[in-house]
């Protein structure tokens, strides 16, 4: 049995995120959403602000 933890309270489907993935999100309200592929976590998608605040934390 796999477990997996997510580092995001806001979850959608591969296939909803390929349907319209603005209207994702705009629903997001500018936090990351994992995506997830048969019911696995396979990415974050991470709204700009948010990738651009965690870039200025790491100075990168």
């Amino acid at each position: 049995m796999e477990i997996n933890t997510l580092s995001s309270n806001l979850i959608t489907s591969i296939s909803e995120l390929k349907k319209n993935p603005m209207a994702v999100l705009a629903a997001s309200n500018g936090q990351a959403v994992a995506v997830l592929n048969r019911n696995k976590p396979v990415f974050y998608c991470v709204p700009v602000k948010l990738y651009e605040e965690f870039v200025k934390s790491q100075n990168v």
